[in-house]
């Protein structure tokens, strides 16, 4: 019937398998996996509860990530790696200039790593970090904060140009945990992160 073949597009157009075109039908959308994974930030967006949670499948998920990267990585990966790392010194004093090398660096290595699948898993996590964590807050109430995640990030991407799995897996390990354990200390501070969106 026309309301169950509405509804079946309907379900289809939110997975991202059929894209629907005002007055111009539905198409079968190209299926690529960044497509296709987009229902995970939402459903990620929902369990904002699960704080460990998340912080746990950001671990698994970006460990694995530096390993493939460090694996793959050639000589133009590493440069722009190194380049990233040499722009972080000049916004220690700008958590907002931070935050969008902080996106690059991590967008980078996903994409050295080049695994689809796990580059849009990591996107949704790391989007969903950033709602935790609201960073200018978190820089405000931790003055370190920006020069711990240089200096970790600067020992990823040390790994990385080591073609070392092992390494830039511990490296990554470390970082994930200090970003944990910063959001908890701005937590256990009392401050509700969500009035400084």
């Amino acid at each position: 019937s026309r309301p169950s073949l509405r509804e079946a597009l309907r379900a289809l157009s939110t997975l991202g398998v059929v894209e629907t075109r005002h007055g111009g039908g539905a198409f079968v959308s190209r299926l690529d996996a960044r497509t296709l994974l987009a229902p995970l930030d939402f459903f990620l967006s929902l369990t904002k509860a699960n704080f460990k949670d998340a912080f746990d499948s950001r671990l698994v998920i970006e460990t694995e990530i530096v390993r493939r990267a460090a694996a793959k990585a050639r000589r133009p990966d590493i440069s722009e790696l190194n380049t990233i790392i040499e722009a972080h010194g000049t916004v220690q004093e700008d958590p907002v200039g931070f935050r969008m090398l902080d996106t690059r660096f991590h967008e980078k290595l996903s994409a050295i790593a080049g695994n689809a699948v796990l580059q849009r898993i990591a996107y949704g996590l790391y989007n969903l970090g950033v709602d935790f964590q609201n960073f200018n807050q978190r820089a405000k109430n931790d003055p370190g904060l920006i020069a711990q995640s240089t200096k970790d990030h600067s020992e990823i991407a040390e790994a990385i140009a080591a073609h070392d799995p092992s390494g830039s897996a511990r490296a990554m390990a470390k970082h994930i945990r200090n970003i944990e354990l910063s959001t908890l200390r701005v937590i256990s501070k009392g401050v509700d992160l969500r009035k400084h969106r």
